[in-house]
């Protein structure tokens, strides 16, 4: 027996009605708004910290930077795992913290680049590349 996925297929509640269903479909222009300001913010607030990665890059060295990356990333990725309905104030955080931990990655893997004299500038190019298209995630989560 094939399931159907066609919505004139599916077996409503009797209180229910279609229209209802379908309007529940269609996104919702609040939600679509506070996410795309919590983007917003967390995207100023990372240009921000983002001035303090080259002192720290600086005078700790590439493990420490690394480690503090591996850090905010991961208290970025617990956030967006724990949030929910009921706690939509992880978004910010959640995705401060990942882009903070993806720019010091970023930055830090440019010396990757040094390795490899007779190629530098394509590394560096894709590794800006593959950092800028990172921004189209938001366009995929819509």
């Amino acid at each position: 027996m094939t399931k159907s996925t066609d919505i004139m297929d599916y077996n409503f509640p009797y209180n229910s009605s279609i229209p209802y269903v379908l309007e529940l479909l269609e996104p919702c222009q609040k939600q679509e708004t506070r996410l795309n300001l919590w983007y917003s913010i967390s995207g100023s607030a990372t240009d921000i910290l983002s001035v303090l990665i080259g002192p720290v890059l600086y005078y700790f060295g590439n493990r420490i930077t690394r480690l503090i990356s591996i850090g905010a990333f991961s208290v970025g990725c617990s956030c967006l795992a724990f949030s929910n309905t009921a706690i939509p104030g992880l978004l910010l955080p959640g995705l401060t913290g990942i882009s903070i931990g993806g720019t010091i990655i970023y930055t830090t893997s440019i010396q990757v680049s040094n390795l490899f004299p007779a190629i530098s500038s394509t590394i560096v190019a894709i590794f800006t590349g593959l950092f800028d298209i990172s921004s189209f995630v938001l366009q995929i989560v819509k």
